[in-house]
């Protein structure tokens, strides 16, 4: 299978449409939230006999801009399969895959919902990834907002 239709395969079982800290900083420097997240992902992988996602600082960079942009604009909104080519191809990566979300406020809040959708959920526990970044900013109202990108390595 193409890496692009893959990636249309991703997005489509993921429940992305195909139309980027915590906090206000454009620090690309994970906090203690986005690492949690990221050991709670590990926990729920580990669990489930997969290897445990290392922190690649490329996606770090991309989940933090796109959790702050959707943070400032207020909106929920998955990257385009445009976008996440580019990410794709800037980090090296031959596979990709984003989880989304706002208003949850902890990391076990944010991973728990993700793991009780069943697209979220595949991307967590999808094989073939091995690395991870993830974001994490409040918009003006406090909610937050969380950007989770996975990939494949070359």
């Amino acid at each position: 299978m193409s890496s692009i239709r893959r990636l249309t395969v991703l997005l489509l079982a993921s429940g992305l449409m195909l139309t980027p800290g915590l906090g206000t900083t454009a620090s690309a420097a994970q906090s203690g939230h986005e690492k949690n997240v990221i050991k709670l992902v590990n926990a729920e992988r580990t669990e489930r006999d997969r290897v445990a996602l290392k922190s690649q600082r490329c996606l770090q960079r991309y989940a933090d801009s796109w959790a702050r942009s959707m943070a400032r604009k207020q909106s929920l909104q998955h990257r385009s399969s445009s976008s996440l080519r580019r990410v794709m191809s800037t980090c090296e990566l031959r596979g990709i895959g984003e989880n989304i979300a706002y208003g949850y406020g902890s990391s076990r809040a944010v991973v728990n919902a993700w793991m009780d959708s069943p697209g979220h959920r595949a991307n967590i526990l999808r094989s073939s990834y091995r690395r991870t970044g993830v974001g994490a900013y409040r918009d003006a109202d406090g909610r937050l907002y969380h950007a989770q990108l996975f990939g494949t390595p070359r």
